[in-house]
């Protein structure tokens, strides 16, 4: 469809549930009209044929394949109905967070698909730690496991922490070596300052691991 309205621009602040964006609507409201239309037209050819069967006798094999028909056709229209009032529905783009718009990909007027990336809203606010964790001890980690953080730069303060993701491909860090990102929920990250730094411990589940660096990454969230 097409871009009619576009309510922000990058670096606005949206909150979660608010319009942003809309597509042209007159296709959908057309849709959704003549959906409406089938539903009455199939409801009464159903009700005739309830009216035509007999009412003293059994029914009969073609009085049982016409109503199973028009019964079915009935069926169709409300399903096509329920899916033109969806389709208008989405036809409204909403923030799915709060946040800031991070990306804006499209302009008003522009015809887009429904893969068209529309633009980035993150949360700052809520952010994961993520470290980079040797190759030689990713199998020591698990999605879940219980964590204890310990960073050099803050003397020896321990947080508690849980392993929330694991990434699937290895990356290459910056001395060359191969790593894995591990994302991690804490409890007390606004105590933790939000600087890339250097060079830490974490105990998961008694396993001592080494990490080369750590990163903060707000909650992302495509639109």
């Amino acid at each position: 469809g097409k871009i009619a309205w576009i309510g922000i621009k990058e670096g606005d602040t949206v909150f979660k549930g608010q319009a942003i964006a809309s597509l042209d609507k007159e296709k959908f409201e057309i849709d959704l009209r003549q959906a409406q239309q089938e539903v009455v037209a199939t409801d009464a050819v159903l009700q005739k044929v309830y009216d035509s069967l007999p009412k003293d006798k059994a029914e009969s094999f073609t009085d049982k394949v016409n109503r199973t028909e028009a019964e079915a056709n009935k069926n169709q229209a409300y399903d096509d109905l329920k899916e033109a009032e969806r389709q208008l529905r989405a036809s409204t783009i909403y923030s799915p967070i709060t946040g800031t718009i991070t990306q804006l990909n499209v302009v008003a007027g522009q015809e887009v698909l429904g893969t068209t990336i529309i633009g980035e809203v993150a949360d700052t606010s809520s952010k994961k730690f993520v470290s980079e964790v040797d190759e030689t001890d990713i199998g020591k980690v698990s999605e879940n496991q219980k964590a204890i953080i310990t960073l050099d730069a803050f003397d020896g303060q321990t947080f508690e922490s849980q392993v929330e993701q694991i990434a699937n491909h290895s990356t290459t860090t910056t001395t060359g070596a191969t790593a894995f990102e591990v994302k991690f929920l804490l409890e007390n990250e606004n105590q933790m300052q939000e600087q890339l730094l250097s060079e830490g411990i974490e105990v998961i589940e008694d396993k001592i691991i080494n990490f080369n660096k750590y990163y903060w990454d707000p909650c992302k969230e495509l639109i």
